[in-house]
């Protein structure tokens, strides 16, 4: 919760580009002002350097450039390196255990140090409710062998930066020669073709994933844990859609064919659970029952437009529909999804995915569903993103100064040029503004002004200079990006 919290705090940070108080960074991000503070003080700390700045009277900024070179280069280096290397060996080989001399000795690592790696390693498992154990002897990797798959898949495969497959081709190579990548490639080519439609992504890195990694670990190992959910669910699989059961089946026996080892029967069950989660295609099977699918659609359309304060089209409900029927499939399954563009999203529309994650959490305890993941609710920002940019719009704004002329003209040059998002309608003078507001044929969204205005006018007022300085335009940018995007 902790680290959550300062990554909250950065991306948060990185998206303004002037100084913010700790009163609005806590009220954004629902947390006390005092928790604000410590938390930035923790940052600096963990860092090393003074990566948030502080100004008294201002509040706190995010040193963009620092940022960006200690991002890429934190902590321990060696560490983490070793323990993701120690991490990858052991969930290959789970639920297994390993000598942990064997492990260790290439290392030449003292019993501090593994001490201190069972923490980290610990602490990289939780996100998929694994456990790291330690006997006198051993160590290992506990938990359920879908988590087991989904930790390889992100950790060895790191999917959650990936948006290509061809891009993969490296990562293989590291674990394996070009064959095993190339075999793989090739049966994501022969589902396509038996589908008769393009698998695209993400559902072609996720397929390409599950094979990939169930190849590598029966060439080490000879060995894969067995489906924990009993066989009678390959008959209901082959019974409920039996084009895709027979596809499986024969990527399994090409699986079998390529390595001289034949994997479990229920390998057919994972991969049916990838393949028929995945969107082949716009339109959902017409022997499906799409009514919860679409009662969770409303449901988030419903909570995002009293959080946004807007309205969204039919459109998006129709798509929304069609995604989450299979994401409903994706998490009965606990099929691992993962999102390459998280942190693109996260940083490009930062209150929207929270909203978006909070109605997730809400929807998995209103609908008995299992939780569903921040990777999830990524992909369905992106269907009101998608909305929001489509139906982008200006916002009518008056200029306001002493006279309704003079100054304002330049202050109307530097925003016409400047905000292509604002459209000017006027120039008026103080005590005309409550006339237009009221009775102007165009709807005024925006007062832009010289002078404090006393009156209420029922419309967001941005107290400007007489010049537009870089800080007023800076002023007028956070407040036209929270009107039009929820920023």
């Amino acid at each position: 919760m902790k680290r959550k919290l300062n990554q909250d705090i950065l991306r948060y940070l990185n998206q303004q580009t002037s100084f913010v108080t700790s009163d609005k960074i806590a009220v954004d991000l629902d947390v006390s002002k005092i928790t604000v503070v410590r938390h930035i003080t923790e940052i600096n700390s963990n860092y090393g350097t003074p990566i948030i700045t502080s100004e008294r009277g201002r509040g706190y900024k995010l040193n963009s450039q620092v940022y960006l070179k200690q991002s890429t280069n934190t902590g321990d280096t060696s560490s983490e390196e070793r323990c993701n290397e120690i991490i990858k060996e052991l969930l290959f080989v789970a639920p297994k255990r390993l000598r942990t001399i064997e492990v260790y000795e290439k290392f030449y690592v003292s019993e501090a140090a593994i001490s201190k790696d069972k923490i980290i390693i610990s602490q990289k498992l939780e996100k998929w409710n694994l456990s790291f154990v330690r006997s006198s002897r051993h160590i290992s990797v506990i938990g359920s062998e879908r988590d087991i798959r989904a930790a390889i898949m992100d950790i060895v495969l790191n999917l959650n930066q990936m948006t290509d497959i061809s891009v993969l081709e490296d990562y293989c190579n590291g674990i394996n020669n070009s064959q095993d990548f190339y075999f793989t490639i090739k049966q994501i080519e022969y589902a396509s073709t038996a589908l008769g439609a393009n698998i695209l992504y993400p559902y072609n890195i996720s397929l390409f994933a599950h094979i990939y990694v169930l190849l590598e670990r029966i060439r080490k190992y000879r060995y894969v844990a067995k489906q924990e959910e009993s066989l009678t669910l390959l008959k209901e699989n082959k019974y409920f859609s039996p084009e895709i059961y027979s596809i499986c089946k024969r990527i399994i026996e090409n699986i079998s064919n390529h390595i001289g080892f034949s994997p479990d029967e229920s390998e057919v069950i994972y991969l049916f659970e990838y393949l028929s989660s995945a969107r082949i295609s716009d339109v959902v099977p017409v022997d499906r029952d799409v009514s919860l699918s679409s009662q969770i659609a409303k449901s988030y359309i419903e909570k995002i437009s009293l959080a946004t304060n807007r309205k969204f089209s039919s459109k998006l409900r129709t798509e929304l529909e069609n995604h989450i029927h299979y994401m409903i499939q994706r998490l009965m399954n606990r099929v691992f999804l993962p999102n390459a563009l998280l942190n693109e999203i996260q940083s490009g529309y930062y209150k929207l995915h929270r909203f978006i994650c909070d109605a997730s959490k809400e929807i998995s305890l209103e609908y008995s569903l299992p939780e569903i993941s921040e990777d999830e609710s990524g992909f369905i920002c992106l269907y009101f993103a998608k909305i929001i940019e489509l139906e982008r719009r200006q916002l009518n704004a008056y200029i306001v100064c002493t006279t309704g002329i003079g100054t304002s003209e330049l202050i109307t040059i530097k925003i016409s040029q400047t905000f292509p998002e604002i459209n000017i309608v006027g120039v008026t003078s103080n005590t005309a503004i409550s006339k237009i507001v009221d009775f102007s044929d165009i709807k005024v969204d925006l007062i832009i002004t010289t002078i404090p205005i006393q009156q209420m006018i029922g419309v967001p007022v941005v107290l400007v200079s007489s010049i537009l300085t870089n800080r007023d335009i800076e002023t007028i940018s956070n407040i036209a990006g929270e009107m039009l995007y929820g920023k």
